[in-house]
């Protein structure tokens, strides 16, 4: 595996209207996360997603919080840099690492929030977990046959994942992919989540379908770290 994940398990995460089961996982929407404005440009910073931590299934029942805000800013030149914050047991984020500058408007009137939405996870199948592997690994050219296009149609159709190895929008893997150290233990943080562009508003988050942002997290220092790759 090109990195490791937090749990082994990966689930595509799709958007319902409401929410399904016990656990308050929510897309989008308005974070509310004290002193969460961007640290660069100061405009409040976009919340991909919201894991409720006692879901044991997500690896992050240790987390000092009940919630944990994956964040994100498209404002500045945070994209040009990985981002990491540390989770604060008072539900607050400390920034660690981050670029500062400015930088044009994605699009016009940005959003300080997406319309949000809740969640139903969906557990990968061992079949669909060595499809993304292979793909991330070998150019789709050299083994996509016409028999495999149903199967990785039902892939590509899930924009977001939680745990496992996600598709990578550039690939193959050893040219994309770079590990994350935390900033604090400088261990490599494993990989916990990855969200392509779309969202419940038409232009998306960055305006671009190819951008995905891939999400590491440090269990030991309760960092999270992100980072966006495009094809």
């Amino acid at each position: 595996m090109p990195f490791h994940p937090l749990i082994d398990q990966g689930y595509f995460v799709t958007s319902v209207p409401e929410h399904e089961g016990e656990f308050r996982h929510v897309f989008y929407g308005a974070q509310q996360v004290p002193v969460a404005d961007c640290p660069n440009c100061e405009k409040p910073l976009i919340r991909y997603f919201q894991l409720d931590t006692t879901d044991p299934r997500l690896g992050c029942t240790d987390a000092p919080t009940e919630f944990l805000p994956l964040l994100y800013c498209w404002s500045c030149k945070i994209p040009t840099f990985p981002f990491s914050y540390r989770i604060l047991p008072a539900c607050g984020v400390e920034f660690l690492m981050y670029a500062v500058g400015k930088a044009k408007a994605i699009y016009e009137n940005y959003p300080e929030a997406f319309p949000p939405s809740g969640v139903k996870l969906i557990a990968l199948t061992e079949r669909q977990q060595a499809l993304i592997h292979r793909g991330n690994k070998e150019e789709y050219d050299d083994w996509v046959t016409p028999d495999l296009y149903g199967e990785l149609d039902e892939i590509f159709a899930n924009d977001y994942q939680i745990g496992g190895e996600p598709q990578l929008t550039q690939t193959p893997w050893e040219r994309a992919w770079r590990a994350t150290l935390c900033p604090l233990c400088l261990d490599e943080m494993p990989f916990l989540a990855s969200f392509y562009d779309a969202n419940l508003d038409p232009r998306g988050f960055s305006g671009e379908d190819t951008v995905q942002v891939v999400f590491t997290y440090c269990p030991k220092c309760h960092v999270v770290s992100a980072q966006h790759q495009c094809d």
